[in-house]
This record gives C-alpha cells, structure tokens and sequence, in this order.
C-alpha cells in the first residue's frame, strides 16, 4: 500500500510542476502508462495482466523491448507483440475476447498485427474516470 501512495505522490508531484490542470495532468500522465494503454487497446483483459506482459518482456515499443510498465508513452508509439509465438497467443487470447469499437479515439489497434499505435496524447474529456481528481491533487499536496 506504501508503494502506491508514493508512486501516485510522485506523478503529482510531475503533474503539479506541468502547465495546465494538475488534477487533469494527473489523469494524462496516468492513462498514458504503457500498462494501461495495453489495456485501453484490448490487448490484456486487466491492467495487472497488462504490467505482466511488459515484465515478461512479451512487449515492444518502437521496435525495443520495454520491460517497465510505467514507461509513459508518446504519441507515435508503436506497441506491437514481441516476434514469438508465446507472445502472440497470450495477446490474441485478449484480443478475441475485446471488442475492437471501445479502443479509446486517442489510440488506433491493428489487431491482426498485434500492433496499437499512441496517435495523440489523451484528451482530459476522453478520460472516463468518474472521480474528482482535485480532493486527489489536494490530498497529496499536503504530503509533499
């Protein structure tokens, strides 16, 4: 529990120091994390199956293994399963089962390639999260 209060300390302390809306950058920098975009494109069911892929070295960004599931992603990053057969299975296992018209308009799947590419970075009303980021932002303000 420790581990995550620090972690979600830190990316406020990144949102704070960026222009703009912390509460909304907040959210941005979180939804850009490799793991989630795995899970925004349908190709793992969770996002904790999502940070596995990426800790089993089953995902390349831009052509280079990315091990760090919160490796923030660009726009023009191109995530695409690992060459292997392993990897390509446990891919198309989620991908069957995702369907293809919820995959969010800031990113665009290629499923018969395993492949999803970051066409922008996430617009703060795309992000569907029900939650008011500012008692967040307000909470670990006070930590820092």
């Amino acid at each position: 529990m420790f581990n995550i209060l620090f972690i979600l300390l830190k990316y406020v302390r990144i949102a704070g120091k960026a222009k703009g809306s912390t509460g909304q950058i907040l959210l941005q920098l979180l939804e850009m994390r490799l793991d989630n975009i795995l899970f925004r494109l349908g190709m793992a069911s969770t996002v904790p199956q999502a940070r596995q892929l990426v800790n089993h070295r089953h995902i390349l960004v831009n052509g280079r293994i990315v091990d760090i599931p919160s490796y923030r992603c660009k726009p023009r990053d191109i995530i695409t399963a690992k060459d292997e057969q392993k990897s390509r299975a446990l891919i198309q296992n989620y991908l069957d089962s995702f369907p293809h018209e919820e995959v969010p308009k800031h990113l665009t799947l290629h499923p018969i390639q395993y492949k999803g590419l970051v066409n922008q970075i996430i617009d703060s009303k795309s992000i569907g999260l029900k939650i008011n980021e500012l008692l967040i932002v307000e909470y670990y303000s006070r930590q820092a």
